[in-house]
């Protein structure tokens, strides 16, 4: 049984987050058995939400870029004085229909492939190559 906590190592996130402990802090990825947990800050409207989801892996069905899952993205845009945030958004479609949004800047490449490597499902190709899957 798997068990384990993936937090962000993206060198740039974590620097700025020194400004922000508490987004750190609630940014995670953890893996129990075959329960995921995707523990984050999501920016709905104007405004930034605390999101906790909770999935099983067998639940879920593709894995894709929301283009390449025929979606739009889940997450907003931030519009600030310092510019325009944009997620890097991974969706997980489950079989109820449900997709799970997951902003991969904050985690590196190798912590992306991690994660992807659990899910026996198909990734789609445009996600694979751009993680050398």
């Amino acid at each position: 049984m798997i068990s384990e906590r993936i937090r962000p190592g993206n060198p740039v996130f974590v620097f700025i987050a020194l400004l922000t402990p508490w987004n750190l802090f609630n940014t995670y990825i953890d893996i129990n058995g075959q329960q995921i947990i995707f523990s984050r800050y999501f920016q709905e409207r104007k405004h930034r939400r605390k999101r906790k989801d909770v999935f099983s892996i067998s639940e879920v069905i593709a894995i894709g870029w929301s283009s390449e899952l025929g979606i739009s993205m889940r997450e907003a845009k931030a519009h600030g004085r310092s510019g325009t945030y944009a997620a890097q958004e991974i969706d997980f479609l489950l079989k109820s229909g449900e997709i799970i949004p997951l902003n991969v800047r904050p985690y590196t490449k190798n912590q992306c492939r991690r994660l992807l490597s659990l899910f026996p499902c198909e990734k789609k190709k445009r996600l694979s190559k751009a993680l050398e899957l």
